[in-house]
């Protein structure tokens, strides 16, 4: 039986792609612990998890759960996300030592933002002697520019060196998309191994749904921050056109979600956007079922051109329309595998366009984009062939750690 560790500064009950693969891994025999941050990201029971000065542990599924204390975020500010960042970095690194005698085969880090979270996952390694894979989910220092957090150009560099060690020092690297791995080898200069994985969609395909809505239902399910274009959709809705045949569901948390609330109600649009906070699991997925098409949006920039958003995998899964406000991968995947239609952030009369396309789309063009999304996601994003090509990973990997 493998014994695998993954480091995660989310996990359950926050809802992330890793707590699909910790699950399927347990199925297939591996015996999974998990050492992550005491849950805050959208869990509205957090509370029930105390911050003391141990390590707090539960069992999901079979999963062992380490719960690190750290400090919670009260709001978006940038002190905020700097202390949760710091405190899991710190108490990553004392509570480590803690596990070092459980003799793990091998050391999983689930790479999103902060990348520094590798960092006590390589110490850790280097104390158990094992081989680390980093699943790279963002990339560094390009998001921070991207989202604004971080603009001065010289604490950018020292950020893409220390980048760079972290790289060097995983002894293999995963990443959710192929522009990842292009930019990763072009930037940093880096010849090891690098390793195309995609992130599974934890939905099995959903057959597919003639909607008959009175109007056209346009929804978005995600996070409501930097990296995200609200305001070409908010622009688009001065058409008459648009306000007379659309509405759209905007589901998620995050900074801008109190600007949306605020624009919505001052410009009366809520008839035309009805916005929600953080939804999931059946509710969620019937939303989503029952919508005629999904939005889709990333602002320009070096990490975001880049980057599948997670939210992508769960909407191919339902066989939609995607309406595409991007560019860079999400925009090309959805354009060449023609299943949906794209826009460029800003660009409200090409997004208007496209809009009215939906309207006037007919069933027959609806269904060949049905088509088009399963044919891409057994490719893919099927969760069983996700999962055999990781363990095929993990195998290759402990091979050549003998």
């Amino acid at each position: 039986m493998t014994k695998l560790i993954i480091f995660s500064k989310h996990f359950y009950p926050d809802n992330f792609k890793i707590n699909i693969i910790a699950k399927e891994l347990v199925k297939k025999g591996y015996d999974i612990n998990v050492l992550t941050s005491n849950p805050h990201y959208h869990y509205k029971n957090s509370n029930r998890y105390k911050n003391n000065f141990f390590l707090n542990k539960k069992i999901w599924n079979g999963i062992k759960i380490f719960y690190l204390p750290v400090y919670k975020k009260k709001n978006f500010s940038f002190i905020n996300i700097f202390m949760n960042y710091l405190s899991h970095f710190i108490s990553c690194f004392f509570y480590c030592h803690f596990l070092v005698k459980k003799k793990y085969d091998l050391i999983f880090v689930f790479g999103t933002s902060p990348i520094f979270q590798s960092i006590p996952a390589i110490y850790f390694s280097f104390l158990i002697k094992k081989p680390i894979i980093l699943w790279i989910q963002d990339l560094w220092p390009e998001s921070l520019k991207d989202t604004g957090y971080i603009k001065n150009k010289y604490i950018l560099f020292i950020l893409k060196f220390l980048v760079k060690i972290n790289y060097l020092l995983s002894d293999l690297l995963l990443v959710q998309s192929n522009n990842f791995k292009k930019k990763i080898k072009k930037d940093f200069r880096i010849n090891k191994k690098i390793i195309t994985y995609y992130n599974l969609s934890e939905l099995k395909f959903q057959k597919f749904k003639k909607c008959n809505n009175k109007k056209i239902i346009v929804t978005y399910s995600g996070n409501f921050g930097n990296a995200q274009d609200f305001e070409t959709l908010l622009r688009v809705l001065k058409f008459a056109e648009i306000k007379k045949n659309f509405i759209f569901k905007l589901i998620g948390i995050g900074k801008k979600f109190n600007y949306l609330k605020n624009y919505i109600s001052k410009n009366k649009l809520t008839e035309n956007i009805h916005l929600y906070k953080y939804i999931k699991g059946k509710k969620l997925n019937k939303i989503l079922f029952n919508s005629d098409a999904l939005f889709l949006t990333l602002n320009r920039g070096e990490a975001l051109d880049n980057t599948i958003p997670g939210k992508f995998q769960t909407y191919l899964s339902f066989g939609k329309p995607i309406i595409s406000n991007s560019v860079g991968v999400s925009k090309n995947i959805i354009l060449n595998s023609g299943i949906g239609l794209s826009n460029n952030p800003g660009d409200y009369r090409k997004l208007y366009s496209n809009l009215i396309k939906l309207k006037k789309m007919s069933l027959s063009k609806k269904k060949k984009i049905y088509k088009n999304s399963k044919d891409l996601y057994m490719k893919h994003f099927e969760i069983k062939k996700n999962i055999t090509n990781l363990i095929s990973i993990f195998n290759n990997t402990k091979k050549n750690d003998t």
